[in-house]
């Protein structure tokens, strides 16, 4: 009985999905996106302002023009950009807790508290 609960519980937390997540979209709207299959690196772009203040952040899919735009965007406003690059785990480009983690989480709980009342 314990062994399929273990089971079960570790079935609940192993990734279906072969490809990349990146988190999406800029400042704080965004959310977990599934990249193309031929993307391989999630990209942060960070604008700010001369005085150092922060103007905009923008995650995504790394594309090869996606910081060469948000770069021209950033540089008509006045500012200065930072494009940054990581594929060491899926939505390694935004918060470290999700909604998709927090989902995970939680029906990982309910799995378990379902079958010890059994």
């Amino acid at each position: 009985m314990m062994l399929s609960l273990l089971t079960i519980v570790l079935i609940a937390f192993i990734p279906i999905a072969t490809t990349l997540r990146c988190e999406s979209g800029s400042d704080v709207l965004y959310q977990s996106y599934e990249c193309p299959a031929e993307i391989d690196q999630c990209f942060k772009f960070v604008c700010n302002i001369t005085n150092g203040q922060q103007a905009y952040v923008n995650r995504g899919c790394s594309l090869l023009q996606a910081c060469q735009s948000n770069l021209d965007t950033c540089r008509t406003a006045g500012g200065q950009g930072q494009c940054y690059h990581c594929n060491n785990g899926d939505d390694c480009n935004g918060t470290s807790l999700t909604v998709a983690s927090l989902t995970a989480i939680l029906s990982g709980l309910l799995l378990f508290l379902l079958f010890v009342r059994i």
